[in-house]
Formats: structure tokens, sequence, C-alpha cells
């Protein structure tokens, strides 16, 4: 009987363990996976580098591990790319690309990025947009009112003066619109009836700032 129980225990304890080292692998790893689909890389070759350290890994998953961490670790230098005109950061991912490797019965979804060699330049505005600000530099017409292509757009109630400098494209005093590139029609009238009537050419990304001065 005592033998008996000795083996029970013997089986259970391996059961155990077995079980204990599959849910440290298995979560390790779709954890890993997790992260690699958020594009966060760093964090997915740490949590494939912990599950190394479970107990009881073989060696068959240690080389999948490897390879997950080794194919991820050429991605990190090519995921983004500093655009020379703006700043700003572009992710130039295009496509994903899956395929599936089956691991005993653990299905484990693996993907891989194909990259552009001329990925879509980024837009401040908009793809096509550019942006179109008017401000006055004169201070007898009064508040000033401001018509883009027939629409009303807004007033000017503050001027800038020979000794302010002048405006920036995001300056609260004023009036601006993005809007499609190309030809628009500005209209301005003032708190005298005082009316201006011009026509603009902007390109695509281009900000383009133009002054009402005095009649």
């Amino acid at each position: 009987m005592r033998a008996i129980i000795l083996v029970l225990c013997f089986f259970l304890f391996c059961s155990s363990t077995g079980a204990q080292k599959m849910e440290c692998y298995n979560r390790l790893l779709q954890r890993g996976i997790e992260e690699y689909n958020k594009n966060n890389l760093d964090q997915a070759i740490l949590k494939w580098q912990a599950a190394k350290e479970c107990p009881g890994i073989t060696s068959k998953e240690n080389k999948v591990l490897d390879e997950w961490i080794g194919q991820t670790k050429k991605q990190i230098p090519l995921r983004a790319k500093q655009s020379p005109d703006s700043g700003k950061i572009i992710i130039i991912r295009d496509t994903l690309i899956r395929n599936f490797i089956r691991i005993d019965t653990l299905i484990v979804e693996k993907q891989k990025i194909v990259y552009r060699d001329k990925p879509e330049p980024y837009h401040v505005y908009g793809k096509g947009n550019c942006k179109v600000v008017i401000y006055s530099t004169c201070g007898n017409r009064g508040s000033i009112m401001v018509w883009i292509d027939g629409n009303y757009v807004g007033v000017l109630n503050n001027y800038f003066s020979e000794s302010i400098p002048d405006p920036d494209c995001d300056n609260i005093y004023t009036v601006q619109k993005i809007t499609v590139s190309g030809v628009h029609h500005i209209q301005t009238r003032d708190a005298h009836n005082g009316t201006t009537d011009f026509y603009i050419t902007v390109k695509e990304d281009a900000c383009y700032l133009n002054s009402i001065g005095c009649k």
C-alpha cells in the first residue's frame, strides 16, 4: 500500500511540475506575442527571454524562443524612420504577413514586417491640404471680418504693428483655416465697410500667411 501511495505521489508531483512549467512557458510566450503585436519589440524580447528561464523548458521550445528573439532584434532598427522635413517619427510598417507555427498543441502566431522603399510622407494638415492664415497690420480699420472661398471664417480684432514680429501659423490673433491646396479667394470687410478682394495659391503641406494692411 505504501508503495502505491508513493507512486501516486510521484505522478501527481510530476503532473503538477509539468503543468507549472507549461503555464510559465505559455504565459510568457503569449505575453511576448501581445507586446510584439503592439510594436513594443523591446518588451516582447524581455518576455521571451524570461520564458527561457521557465523550469523544464525543452530544447525545442528554447530554439523557438531564440528564433523569435533573433528575428525581433533585427526589426528594431527598422521600425521607424526620421523625417528630414518635419522632424516627425514616421512608422514605415506597411504590410503584416502572418505565418503560423504549431508547437505540440499550442498554435503561435508569428509576424513579419515588410517595409516599403518609399513610405508615404507625413502631411501636417492632412494629405492634399494646406493652411491659410490671415492677419491685420492696420490699426485704424477696427474689426475686420474674413471670408475664404465665400465662407465666413472669423474676425480680426487685433493687429500687428511694425514693432511686433509677424505671427506664426498658430498665433491666436489670426484667422486660420485648413483647406485643400490650390487657389483660394480671400475677402475682407472692416468696421468702416472697407473691403479687400484677392486670390492666393497655396501648395500642399504649406502654411500661407497673408496680411491685411491699411486702405
